[in-house]
This record gives C-alpha cells, structure tokens and sequence, in this order.
C-alpha cells in the first residue's frame, strides 16, 4: 500500500511538473507572437530621437556664447546674475565676480535669455531671479549689488520673484 501512494504521489508530481512546463512554453510562445522585430526596433528609434531631442534643447538653453574684449566668450545661463546697459553696451555680471562688457542690446539679451529665469526689473537691468538673495523697497540685493527697481514694474517684481511664497505672520 505505502508503495502503491509514494508511487501515485510520483506521478501526480510528474504530471504537475509537465504541466507547469507546458504552461510556461505556451507563454513564451505567446510572447514571441506578439514581439515583431520592427515593432521593438520602431520603438526604440522613437526613444532615442526623443532623448536626443531633449538633450538638444538642454544644450541650447544651458550657455550662450558672447564677444568681449576680441574673444568669444562661453557663458554659462545659470551663471548670470544680472546684466546692465551701458549706452549700446551690456555688462554680464557672473557669480564668478566676472564681469563681460559686449556690444549687444540689453534689450536683445532679454529676448535671448530664458524669460522663466530673467526679469527686466528697470531699464538699466536685467536680473536673474534665481540669483536674487534679499528685497528690500526699491532695491534687489544680488549678492552684495544693489539694483533699484523701476517704481512702475516694482509690483511685478515682488509678485515674480516672490509669488506665494512669502510666510508671514497671521
């Protein structure tokens, strides 16, 4: 009898295990249906010319290139912290205490910048707002510079750089 059950427990086991292999090259047959080449290879150049898109755009929107002093100078976005006219002139003042003088509009530096990242804040400056340290009435601080703020664009200053963001007592 005890032999009769290990051996019926043998094949129930066996039979499970056979199953389970069945079932398992079943599916794979079913994946290998589904998975044409073309449709793996469309996808993947999809995925790559987006990424080479995205990584275009960073590019063009991480640095600009100036003239100053007979050179073309590299200047990377980021690195502004504010740009002031000097008649036909602009000074591009970097964090590194560089200060770039070209022969550019102001006017035409604020339509090449990234306007989420600059504001005109009078018509002598063009500042970078990530760079802005404190506010205080008509005066930007920007590290240790003091910008004044034109009286008629001071309300869309404070509301730009400060948005909802200000935490006061209630």
């Amino acid at each position: 009898m005890t032999l009769f059950l290990i051996d019926e427990w043998y094949k129930k086991d066996q039979l499970i295990k056979d199953m389970e292999q069945k079932e398992i090259v079943s599916e794979s047959v079913e994946l290998n249906n589904q998975m044409n080449p073309h449709f793996l290879f469309n996808s993947l150049n999809n995925i790559f010319i987006k990424l080479d898109n995205e990584k275009g755009n960073e590019d063009n929107q991480s640095h600009i290139f100036i003239k100053s002093n007979g050179m073309i100078i590299k200047v990377f976005i980021d690195d502004i912290t504010f740009l002031e006219t000097a008649n036909d002139y602009v000074y591009i003042n970097t964090i590194h205490k560089d200060r770039h003088l070209t022969l550019v509009s102001l006017k035409h530096m604020e339509q090449e910048l990234p306007k989420e990242k600059f504001m005109r804040v009078h018509r002598y400056y063009l500042i970078s707002i990530n760079h802005v340290r404190k506010l205080e009435g008509n005066l930007i601080y920007i590290g240790n510079t003091k910008i004044k703020i034109s009286r008629t664009l001071r309300n869309q200053v404070y509301t730009s750089i400060i948005g909802n963001k200000l935490i006061e007592r209630k």
